[in-house]
């Protein structure tokens, strides 16, 4: 079993993905201070590629696709996301 070091909030967020010099729109369905898994139905990126996630309220988060699996990816944030950044998402 995997063990996760920082509580996962189950969200609904639609986001942009930017990568590659293109967007694309994803929904967010979960999100923790070090990573978030997205749905995207355009899911042309690859392991290891660098993106920019633009989150509610015009939010900028970088990251690095982590894993892929059919429509879906893990983002590892390429820095811990502060607390502040949560809350204004309405978690806490």
């Amino acid at each position: 079993m995997e063990r996760r070091n920082f509580k996962r909030h189950d969200t609904r967020l639609e986001i942009s993905i930017l990568a590659r010099g293109g967007r694309m729109t994803g929904q967010m369905d979960n999100l923790s201070v070090t990573g978030c898994r997205i749905e995207c139905r355009q899911g042309w990126l690859d392991k290891g590629e660098h993106v920019r996630l633009v989150l509610p309220g015009g939010l900028k988060v970088e990251g690095e696709i982590a894993w892929v699996l059919q429509n879906r990816f893990g983002i590892k944030f390429a820095e811990t996301l502060q607390p502040a950044i949560l809350r204004k998402l309405g978690f806490e």
